[in-house]
């Protein structure tokens, strides 16, 4: 997992697929209609919009892709489980690319997401986003960039 500065991007991400996807980002923000945009072999970026929650009900990992989340408007907590804190119960779909969980134990990490950071998310990272940022509900502007997992390993 990444949390940091939108800005900072180019500490973590060598290859050049990243400028084309930091450089795609910019050119969205709040007023985005929700859908797929800049889709490749690579990569592509989801907008989409939603109601923040109190408790979420989805918690999920993937294997063949990273997430990068970004918030264009509005905030949002993402949690983030240890494996020994979740039962699967949802076996991995390859074809989504998904696999789902309930939680047995507290989350390890609590990511406050707004227009300003990112959070990058490893098929390692079992996460639940979605979550309420402050006290109370709110809609959300987002994007999340679906990075196929080769693309870390060229240069």
């Amino acid at each position: 997992m990444i949390y940091d500065a939108i800005n900072h991007w180019e500490l973590y991400f060598k290859n050049p697929i990243f400028r084309e996807i930091f450089n795609n980002l910019k050119t969205l923000d709040a007023q985005t209609p929700d859908g797929i945009y800049f889709a490749c072999e690579q990569y592509q970026i989801r907008v989409m919009t939603y109601q923040t929650k109190e408790i979420p009900t989805i918690i999920e990992s993937h294997q063949k892709e990273v997430d990068i989340h970004v918030v264009l408007a509005g905030e949002e907590r993402i949690k983030l489980f240890g494996r020994k804190d979740v039962i699967v119960t949802t076996p991995y779909n390859a074809e989504k690319d998904c696999q789902l969980y309930k939680a047995v134990n507290p989350p390890i990490i609590d990511l406050h997401l707004t227009p300003k950071n990112m959070a990058v998310l490893f098929p390692q990272d079992i996460h639940q986003p979605q979550f309420i940022a402050e006290t109370k509900s709110q809609t959300i502007k987002k994007v999340v960039v679906k990075v196929k997992e080769f693309v870390f390993g060229e240069h």
